[in-house]
């Protein structure tokens, strides 16, 4: 902005604020200027760009995400991207270059990505710029700062924006699985490069291979893989993809299998499945898996964090759940237990947790399923229902056992294939087996680690708030009385 000075209809002298523009390679004026006036406003604009000035652009998305789209974005724009090192007591410290994994390709092998990291020097611009890393919002985001002159303020802006599709358009992480690990900043706000998703390799997962009871099958697909698989009809239908989900149970009857089904789902339908192996850390994830939508952010024992009395920790993570109430967001969240009489009642409010899904062991059905799958052709084709009845309740594991017995029983009967008389002649080997780990069960009931239904959770909750509604009410007459014993 330049500032001239013009006489009135009245013969007084006033400033007028004018402002040169440049489109491309021309300079445009403000009308009505003499010659005269031009001359000073192309004078004056001249040195204005060449004034050093500030620049400050954030790049909002995971900080390894960001730096591989602002390296695309200067390779794009400049050609090149040079890095230069930094002095420092010692002398000259060279740039860093950092390895960034950037997924597995199709032969399970982890490409790899090397970036510079730190001041850089842009070809046909005055000045440098360095990164940072800072959190904005809740939500960390790249940052590009320094000072250039004025002439190519507007380069630095075009440099980011570029960046800003890339990151968009490009994320190494969207419609990936991988570990969540927090992100480490120091005081110089450099990002610490040990601080990267860890991928994971969903291509091995068989669907086939999750066997679970009829009615928990059904909820499972309805409410958890359904959405996954037929994303757009849910859209179409107006069916929210935000959703809580719990699975409870006791250990071993495929909460995290149907987990590691749900991510092959993920990545194979565009969806980015973040799996959260520290239940602390699960509020940072869900602000994550906002920039990688549609996601899914999965949790084991929940209650680690989410039992007993309120505390800012556990008040945080609820928080930033229903944090997820925008009308376009499409992240699931799917949380398991294995007590569900830990889990504090604040956490299973609807819009935290929509779905509710208690894993069961198998039932005969699926126990035959199970050791059909284990066993393979090896498995007689004649009916095996009897030996699946034995085996009712026992958890997959103890199922793979009999199997794997069932087939030395074969070698020393001399079946061709495992017959009925060898999974029967396995179980009753197992029987002692079964009784030792029921046992073991059962202290466990007996300390208090018994896994209710969620109908004597809420049951229990609702009894709670009665009673210490009911104390309330007695304390509050307790003190009337004495009130009135204190006045006699």
């Amino acid at each position: 902005m330049s500032t001239i000075t013009r006489t009135d209809a009245d013969g007084k002298q006033i400033n007028v604020n004018v402002e040169v523009l440049r489109v491309g390679e021309k300079l445009i004026l403000p009308e009505n200027i003499n010659p005269e006036e031009a001359a000073k406003l192309v004078t004056e604009w001249a040195k204005e760009q060449e004034r050093i000035v500030a620049v400050n652009e954030s790049l909002v998305g995971h900080p390894m995400d960001a730096l591989l789209a602002f390296n695309r974005a200067m390779e794009e724009m400049f050609g090149a991207v040079i890095a230069e090192g930094r002095r420092s007591f010692f002398g000259e410290i060279p740039p860093a270059i950092m390895s960034i994994e950037t997924g597995y390709d199709k032969k399970g092998i982890m490409n790899m990505a090397k970036v510079p990291w730190g001041i850089f020097k842009l070809i046909g611009v005055d000045g440098k710029i360095q990164l940072g890393v800072k959190l904005e919002r809740g939500r960390y985001a790249l940052v590009i700062s320094g000072q250039v002159k004025a002439k190519d303020k507007d380069k630095i802006h075009k440099l980011a924006n570029i960046a800003r599709k890339f990151l968009a358009n490009d994320s190494i992480y969207k419609g990936q699985a991988f570990e969540f690990v927090p992100i480490m900043v120091d005081g110089n706000n450099n990002i610490n490069f040990d601080s990267t998703p860890r991928f994971i390799i969903t291509t091995t997962t068989k669907p086939e291979n999750l066997i679970l009871p009829s009615k928990v099958e059904i909820q499972v697909q309805d409410s958890v893989f359904t959405p996954v698989l037929k994303t757009q009809a849910c859209r179409d239908s107006n069916i929210p993809l935000k959703r809580g989900v719990l699975m409870a149970g006791t250990y071993g009857v495929g909460k995290t299998l149907t987990a590691s089904v749900l991510a092959h789902y993920a990545v194979a339908n565009g969806w980015t499945f973040i799996h959260v192996t520290k239940a602390e850390q699960v509020g940072a994830a869900i602000a994550q898996a906002k920039d990688l939508q549609p996601a899914i952010v999965f949790c084991e024992d929940i209650d680690r964090v989410v039992s007993g009395e309120r505390s800012a920790n556990m008040d945080d993570i609820l928080n930033t759940i229903d944090g997820i109430s925008g009308k376009n967001d499409e992240i699931m969240t799917v949380f398991t237990t294995n007590d569900l009489s830990n889990i504090n009642g604040a956490m299973l409010r609807p819009g935290r947790i929509d779905v509710y899904i208690e894993f069961i062991p198998p039932d005969a059905a699926a126990a035959e399923r199970l050791i059909r799958t284990y066993g393979g052709k090896l498995v007689t084709k004649s009916d095996i229902s009897e030996a699946a009845k034995r085996l009712e309740g026992r958890i997959p594991a103890e199922i793979r056992e009999v199997v794997n017995k069932a087939g030395l029983s074969r070698v020393t009967t001399g079946h061709k294939h495992i017959e009925l008389e060898d999974l029967h002649r396995a179980i009753t080997i197992m029987e002692p087996h079964f009784a030792l780990l029921d046992r073991q069960r059962e202290k466990d009931n007996d300390r208090g680690n018994a896994k209710p239904t969620i109908d004597k959770v809420l049951g229990a909750l609702v009894n709670g708030m009665v009673e210490s509604s009911e104390k309330k009410v007695m304390a509050r007459v307790d003190e009337k009385v004495q009130e009135i014993l204190d006045k006699m």
